[in-house]
């Protein structure tokens, strides 16, 4: 028995193509969806659950903004007492 050495210049494989493109299909493929998603996107006039919502979120945004206030004025008299 004989070990035969065979070389072979190979072309290589070539680069993988990455989409920077990325769309969440979601669970729904229907009529259905595409329905509510038009619906929603063309809604004219202000409903009470919108007026609701957009309240709702602003007090949250304003309370979130005065507790990292508090938070970080704490923050800072605390660092200030420990280094005094």
């Amino acid at each position: 028995m004989e070990l035969v050495k065979t070389y072979q210049e190979l072309e290589p494989l070539p680069e993988p193509r990455f989409s920077n493109y990325y769309s969440h299909s979601g669970l729904l493929k229907s009529n259905y969806k595409s329905i509510v998603n038009n619906t929603f996107d063309n809604i004219k006039k202000p409903s009470v659950f919108s007026i609701k919502q957009r309240v709702k979120s602003t007090l949250f945004n304003n309370y979130c903004n005065i507790s990292t206030t508090l938070k970080v004025s704490v923050f800072l008299v605390g660092l200030l007492i420990a280094l005094v």
